[in-house]
């Protein structure tokens, strides 16, 4: 597993009022970094995922709903395509209308205790983009009987890289974009992947087997340094995992923790190349900033930024600071994309 270069022993969460982090509590989050540490064949058992995927027919099919919150010049539709292993994927899209030539795409996703999926998002779609949703096997749209469910889905497959469900999720965000970028009037050289926790570690895990992202924007993405989520995580489904770490004893553990290395962030991060913006909550029981600043250093981009925020995962008042965030990567998505 990667090691964490920040300070020795073990990593303590920070915990505290966010009202009261000191620059000293900030500058030691944002510092933090780890030495990724994939295995060897890391890029390999991703082009051959990227190579299965491309070899899978898409089967596209789109159908019209009424949405009764739409803006009048957006039109919404679900979309079903095929993705690996022929998983049956879908989402939702809103499709500005009177566009007037080729245009950008805006694709999101979902969080981990989302079950029922992506919502709709009609700011990016107002801006003039394609807005594509993916619901990731397993959630909303794309949940079949027999899927595993929250909690434990993390947990599925966990054993085996090759059988491990976040390897299909990861398709499913490259089908995704994918999907975005062969409908009528798109330009996939204009293409923007945008992800929030569960949705920003898959964006990271597959922006590097995506051809010409023009931007992408993630925000407390999860995934990233297994070695300190170990000892930084209290809720979520990193708690999943160390949990189940715990009960399996140390000969499973330690199989576990080799097939995770295929998909920890941090592993992902220096081969991501496009423009991209991260965000992170200086306090989260659920993505430790530490583990979010982890991924933005080791990211391979020159063109990368990061942001921070008193609190993510919370329901403490200063949660309501991210809508800068949203209005940030709108605007930077908008620039990238030339709106």
């Amino acid at each position: 597993m990667n090691r964490f270069s920040w300070r020795s022993g073990e990593a303590k969460r920070l915990n505290g009022d966010p009202e009261h982090l000191t620059a000293e509590d900030i500058e030691t989050v944002l510092a933090t970094q780890v030495v990724p540490d994939p295995p060897e064949d890391f890029p390999q058992f991703w082009t051959e995922v990227a190579t299965e995927l491309e070899a899978t027919p898409m089967d596209l099919e789109l159908v019209p709903v009424e949405v009764e919150s739409a803006p009048p010049d957006v039109s919404t539709y679900i979309w079903t395509a095929t993705s690996l292993g022929g998983r049956r994927i879908a989402g939702p899209v809103a499709w500005p209308e009177n566009t007037g030539g080729p245009r950008p795409q805006w694709v999101y996703g979902h969080g981990y205790g989302s079950r029922n999926g992506c919502g709709w998002n009609f700011a990016p779609a107002r801006k003039g983009f394609i807005t594509l949703g993916l619901d990731a096997r397993g959630y909303g749209r794309s949940r079949l009987d027999g899927d595993p469910s929250v909690p434990g889905w993390v947990l599925h497959g966990i054993e085996s890289p090759k059988d491990y469900i976040l390897r299909g999720a990861v398709a499913d965000t490259i089908r995704a974009v994918q999907v975005a970028r062969t409908l009528e009037g798109a330009d996939p050289t204009r293409t923007v992947l945008k992800g929030g926790s569960f949705s920003g570690g898959l964006a990271v895990l597959a922006a590097p087997w995506i051809s010409n992202l023009a931007y992408v924007a993630v925000s407390v993405p999860t995934f990233g340094a297994y070695s300190l989520r170990r000892t930084l995580v209290e809720r979520g489904s990193g708690k999943e995992v160390n949990d189940y770490l715990d009960r399996v004893g140390p000969a499973r553990a330690e199989t576990i923790l080799q097939s995770l290395r295929y998909f920890d962030a941090v592993n992902a991060a220096p081969y991501v190349t496009a423009p991209i913006s991260v965000g992170l909550g200086v306090i989260d029981a659920v993505v430790p900033g530490e583990t979010v600043a982890a991924i933005y250093h080791a990211l391979g981009s020159r063109d990368k930024e990061l942001l921070h925020y008193p609190c993510s995962h919370s329901t403490h008042p200063l949660t309501g600071a991210w809508r800068a965030w949203e209005e940030h990567i709108l605007e930077r998505a908008a620039r990238h994309v030339g709106l």
